[in-house]
């Protein structure tokens, strides 16, 4: 399991470079497997890799009563939102304790590359966006 950096750490207020799949300096699956395990056991449903002290451009995200379905994603980008905006609570494992109601759009249309730098695109809810919206 990783540990969580929690603020003030510089590397979570550091802009992070593309995950590099032609030179990479992990391993993506293991990175993908390693954060999800991390995630999981902090009881969170996403996490970046800064915040386990990795400069990767990258997150995982999923639930632990639906292990099978959480996944990472590298160099996750936000290609389209739509103007309807949400309300939303919001809480960060490099924050413990602290929770905060943030706007973000309803639906946003999103590309990344998974673990094995396959390009995604797809559009997502606001709750799934959130993620994307940090990163």
């Amino acid at each position: 399991m990783l540990k969580i950096v929690n603020f003030p750490a510089t590397i979570l207020r550091t802009k992070i470079d593309e995950f590099d799949f032609d030179n990479p300096s992990i391993d993506p699956i293991e990175l993908e497997q390693a954060m999800i395990a991390t995630m999981f056991a902090h009881d969170g449903i996403g996490l970046a890799a800064n915040q386990v002290g990795i400069s990767a451009r990258m997150f995982v995200m999923g639930h632990k009563d639906n292990p099978e379905s959480a996944q990472a994603f590298f160099n996750p980008m936000v290609v389209a939102s739509i103007d309807t905006i949400e309300d939303l609570e919001e809480g960060c494992l490099s924050f413990p304790g602290i929770y905060v109601n943030i706007k973000r759009p309803k639906k946003i249309k999103a590309r990344w590359q998974n673990s094995k730098g396959e390009c995604k695109k797809v559009n997502l809810m606001a709750i799934i966006a959130n993620a994307f919206c940090m990163n």
